[in-house]
């Protein structure tokens, strides 16, 4: 199955079609019988595809990790440009150690190894890696908020269409928890807080609670996923995501 980003083609961020787009719309024309290709307009979901793959070939999307993060394994041959660690990933740098990856993925299918590898790079890349000002700026994105409040919202908005940058601003305090260590990255031109995290610094959960954790977070995805027994009797991804361990 080959599926073609949906940004090639018109969405919401970008009204026209690409030029790559006819180029692959030429090229996947004769395909052989075993072959298939995922267009945008067909409105299939990554994930209703993730629930029926065995292996995915990844260039340099993020759909890579996020893949990883339900157990499948991935191999990617453009590792320098992948945007996270490469080795939540099977990877290979020539072509016969690409496909050496695809045939150990195709051996060792599905793993709770590559959950936890990309969990592990999540809390580096959102926990670790970052900067958090979450005292002064409490915006939620897609928040849930009851009719009454997004009505009365729309309204201020009509009134004032700043309203929301206003109320942000008032809400920020004299100084961030964060200034010394944002002073700290700007002033010594370093890529990321990173570069000041200590080993003493990073609380270290033992491989139990880790394992807790994880199990907790595959059966809140699972049952998000899968909310019926219809789709759980059908799917090949709910059992093992309910069952990690």
């Amino acid at each position: 199955m080959i599926r073609v980003h949906p940004r090639e083609f018109p969405n919401r961020r970008e009204g026209v079609k690409s030029q790559h787009a006819a180029a692959l719309e030429e090229a996947l024309q004769d395909l052989p019988a075993n072959a298939a290709v995922n267009w945008p307009a067909e409105s299939i979901s990554l994930y209703d595809l993730a629930d029926q793959t065995d292996v995915v070939l990844n260039a340099w999307s993020s759909a890579g990790r996020e893949l990883a993060l339900f157990g499948l394994p991935v191999v990617s041959y453009e590792w320098k440009k992948l945007l996270y660690s490469p080795d939540i990933n099977l990877y290979g740098v020539t072509q016969g150690e690409y496909f050496e990856c695809i045939e150990r993925a195709l051996r060792e299918g599905w793993s709770a190894v590559w959950v936890r590898k990309a969990y592990r790079w999540g809390a580096f890349e959102f926990v670790r890696a970052t900067v958090q000002i979450g005292e002064s700026y409490r915006e939620v994105q897609n928040a849930s908020r009851p009719l009454y409040v997004k009505i009365k919202e729309r309204i201020f908005r009509q009134v004032d269409p700043l309203f929301r940058r206003r109320a942000d601003c008032r809400l920020r305090r004299d100084e961030l928890e964060s200034a010394q260590l944002i002073r700290r990255v700007v002033e010594t031109a370093s890529l990321s807080p990173i570069d000041f995290l200590a080993p003493a610094d990073v609380e270290q959960a033992g491989f139990a609670e880790e394992t807790a954790a994880l199990r907790h977070e595959m059966r809140r995805l699972a049952d998000a996923l899968y909310p019926n027994e219809l789709s759980r009797s059908s799917s090949r991804l709910y059992s093992r995501m309910f069952e990690f361990h």
